[in-house]
């Protein structure tokens, strides 16, 4: 994964980077990217599901003409029930 994008990955998910060795993206689903993840901890692999918050805008826009204060609303939704 190069630098930039490691990065930036870290600085949105510090709490899932301290626990977590995030190594390639494995995969999308809708508004999610799959990332492969290490615990570092135990050594077990586990699948990370992060999305951008800039992605939910262009996507939800789009899609069902929300306003921006419909995409805030979905993405602390989403942010609550992910923590």
């Amino acid at each position: 994964m190069s630098s930039a994008i490691y990065s930036f990955i870290n600085s949105i998910t510090n709490s899932i980077t301290s626990r977590y060795d995030i190594k390639s993206q494995i995969s999308t689903a809708g508004l999610w990217k799959i990332y492969l993840g290490l615990r570092k901890t135990t050594g077990k692999h586990y699948a990370i599901f992060i999305f951008e918050k800039r992605s939910l805008d262009v996507s939800f826009k789009r899609e069902r003409g929300a306003s921006k204060n419909d995409t805030e609303k979905v993405y602390e939704l989403l942010k609550k029930e992910a923590s």
